[in-house]
This record gives C-alpha cells, structure tokens and sequence, in this order.
C-alpha cells in the first residue's frame, strides 16, 4: 500500500469529496486498484489467484468494462476478456442477492459489444463463438461470515422445475481474516484487505469516519 500511496496522488480521491469522507470508498478503491489499464498487472495477478492460473503477461489481459459515460443505466465494476474467457468482477460492501441477475444483463451487454465489434449477425447462418463467462463478487460487508458463497440466478425464479438457464457467481469474503491463501496470492488484494480493516477497527473507537481512515491510511504506510 505505501507504493501505491507515493505512486499515485490520485487514489485520495477514493476516500475523500471535497475534503470529506467518500461513502463508496471501497467500491471506488477497488475499481482504482484492479480496474485501470495502468494497473492491470494487479488485475491479472487477482485473476490468476482466484483462478490458480500463471498468466504472466499483462498484455494478455485486455479490458471492456462498461462505462457509464455511454451506458448510462448500465455500469459495472470491472470486466475484462483473458483467453476465450469473458471475466465480470463486482464489488459489493454490503450483500445483495441480485448479482446473478445483474451479471446477466452486464453479460449481454457485453456480448452485445463484441457482436457489433466483429460485425456479426444473429440471424446468420453461421454459428457465433461467445467467450465463456467467469462471474466473481468480491464481498467484504458484515452480514456474511462464509469464506465463500454460490449465488445462483434459480434463486429468483418462482418457478424452478426444468430450468432452461441458471448463472452462478462466486461471492468470495475478502475481509481481512478470510480467504488467506487467495489475499496472499495477490498482494494488492491483500494490502486492501488490510486497509479496509484498520479503517473498521479505527471507526469502532472514534466516531469520526474522517479519523479513522486517516490513522488507517498513515499505519499502512508505515507497515506495509
């Protein structure tokens, strides 16, 4: 955390909107961390820790995350293709059972991209080849204490006899405690971890949000 911190001046604008404390601040950290092009070494190392892969060219990677300067009601965190593989990362701070449905619309609009991009036709002939999608939320709220849980999209339906389409996403803990092996396996993830943790445990002996992440961000600078 402390070369992220002297590399990029930026990252104060994940904690702080006109001096005061960003509520989306871990939202708005982890799109900083694995979501920018400048950075996508990180992501690629987060993908093969979650992955057990060994990608090691970040040129392999190659971004197409929704944006809401075009999509206005249709954003997502960070998406990226890798391989024959179309991955969608969500960060959520609290739980919400609707990430199977909302990766479901983030997918087709992907996939609506990429089709339009190569010139296809849904009403070819010839058979489009999709990427297969990987769907992965990274959870660091207080309402779940499993490492790991599998959302499916099932879960919405009323009826579920016979399904004709399901979607699974992988909600994986990254609070600090959790999914060791994985937060050491990427250390950038880890270092989040880790901040996130010390703003948690700072806030529950001052009242001062502000407070608190400044001592948080000052001990990790001097820690990590």
């Amino acid at each position: 955390m402390k070369r992220l911190f002297q590399a990029d001046k930026d990252i104060g604008g994940c904690f702080y909107i006109n001096s005061r404390i960003n509520r989306t601040y871990k939202d708005r950290l982890f799109v900083f961390l694995f979501g920018r092009e400048e950075r996508k070494e990180w992501t690629l190392e987060l993908y093969n820790a979650v992955n057990g892969t060994h990608y090691t060219d970040p040129d392999d990677l190659s971004f197409n995350t929704l944006e809401n300067i075009i999509y206005i009601k249709m954003k997502n965190d960070v998406s990226f293709i890798v391989g024959n593989s179309i991955i969608i990362y969500e960060h959520q701070a609290s739980y919400n059972p609707n990430m199977p449905l909302r990766m479901l619309l983030y997918l087709s609009e992907l996939y609506n991209k990429e089709i339009r991009r190569e010139e296809e036709s849904l009403y070819s002939h010839s058979l489009i080849r999709l990427k297969q999608p990987d769907f992965v939320v990274f959870y660091n709220g207080k309402e779940k204490d499993e490492d790991m849980t599998i959302l499916k999209l099932s879960d919405s339906f009323v009826q579920k006899e016979e399904l004709c389409i399901e979607l699974k996403v992988r909600m994986i803990n990254i609070n600090f405690g959790h999914n060791r092996d994985l937060l050491m396996a990427c250390r950038p993830l880890y270092e989040y971890s880790y901040l996130i943790e010390e703003i948690r445990r700072n806030q529950e002996n001052c009242a001062d949000i502000e407070e608190a992440a400044d001592s948080a961000i000052i001990s990790c600078l001097m820690i990590l």
